[in-house]
């Protein structure tokens, strides 16, 4: 008891709020490292597409002078001078290999915790044979950036992308000790995380919710080493959608 009460005071004073408390869930400082990653997420899309607009504004005028590096046509300015290899960008909608049939635009409207809903279009209730398919997704994250977002919807398109930039290889942790696997809406709170069906179902509707299927591993009483993945089924394709 000693040990959380520093740790809220701690947190009270990185929010500089003295009356803020910690949740009463009994993994309430996993669902809040949850939604403290999700927001580092949204801030460093804004910070970069603000950094975009910085260098852009910097490096025209310095090629119209004459002075500055030549962006070679379709190449971002950004992508030029940071480093980062090509093959860590979003591909746009439509891309080869990534066809919008499935994988269309997210929605704009979001569910606490898990994000942007996943685009309605093509969504279905996972059919015989989900089980053994799910898991071999999941045990497939990780081992290249393409190759997760060819296995993952659009709305988890920005963590992966965090993700494989901050060295995390796009995948939360291994594939072991599977505590549940099967459709979001037979999943309850005893086998591990805390049930979203509710807040999906509300969020994002009845379509996207039917088409989930909910997969977690790790020990039963340890929710701070569980890792909980969320897919959906669009036109017979098993999507990710949600991992942490």
């Amino acid at each position: 008891m000693a040990r959380d009460d520093q740790e809220e005071i701690r947190l009270r004073e990185l929010l500089r709020d003295q009356h803020w408390s910690l949740p009463s869930w009994p993994d309430a400082e996993t669902r809040v490292r949850r939604a403290a990653r999700r927001q580092r997420v949204k801030a460093g899309g804004a910070a970069a597409s603000l950094g975009a607009v910085v260098i852009a504004a910097i490096v025209v005028p310095l090629a119209l002078a004459g002075g500055g590096r030549q962006v070679t046509a379709g190449q971002h300015p950004a992508v030029a001078h940071s480093g980062h290899p090509a093959h860590f960008t979003l591909p746009r909608a439509g891309a080869a290999g990534f066809p919008v049939s499935i994988y269309p635009p997210p929605s704009r409207r979001e569910v606490n915790l898990v994000g942007h809903c996943p685009g309605s279009s093509g969504l279905r209730p996972p059919g015989p044979g989900a089980a053994p398919a799910a898991l071999r997704l999941v045990q497939n994250l990780g081992h290249g950036f393409r190759s997760d977002l060819r296995l993952s919807d659009r709305a988890y398109w920005p963590q992966a992308l965090a993700d494989w930039k901050d060295g995390n290889e796009g995948k939360p942790g291994p594939v072991r000790d599977v505590l549940y696997s099967g459709r979001l809406e037979s999943y309850h709170h005893a086998f591990g995380p805390p049930d979203e069906s509710h807040s999906i179902l509300a969020g994002c509707g009845g379509r996207t919710a039917a088409s989930a299927w909910v997969i977690v591993t790790g020990q039963k009483n340890l929710p701070a080493r569980q890792n909980e993945f969320i897919l959906i089924d669009r036109g017979g394709h098993l999507l990710l959608w949600y991992a942490e």
